[in-house]
């Protein structure tokens, strides 16, 4: 059974806010970024967690039972894009 899409892209973008919100802090304290550019990295994972959870509910219809694969990959994005926007 092939995935869906709308799943694979809501989980790939909740791990990117999640990787994005912890990694503009950490480049700013190693000194590798000025805080404005941290910010901006910051700042991009709570817009990728707000996509993410609101293209989750959608991803989740579209991989109800007897539906396509990647129920798993929606959940996931649902819950890593909570996490920074919340």
């Amino acid at each position: 059974m092939q995935r869906s899409r709308l799943a694979v892209v809501c989980g790939f973008l909740g791990a990117l806010a999640v990787f994005d919100a912890v990694l503009g802090p950490v480049l700013i304290h190693l000194g590798v970024l000025q805080p404005i550019g941290g910010f901006l990295f910051f700042a991009s994972g709570l817009v990728f967690g707000l996509v993410a959870v609101v293209l989750a509910p959608f991803a989740i219809r579209a991989t109800r039972a007897g539906g396509r694969a990647g129920r798993g990959l929606a959940w996931l994005g649902f819950a890593c894009g909570a996490k920074p926007a919340g």
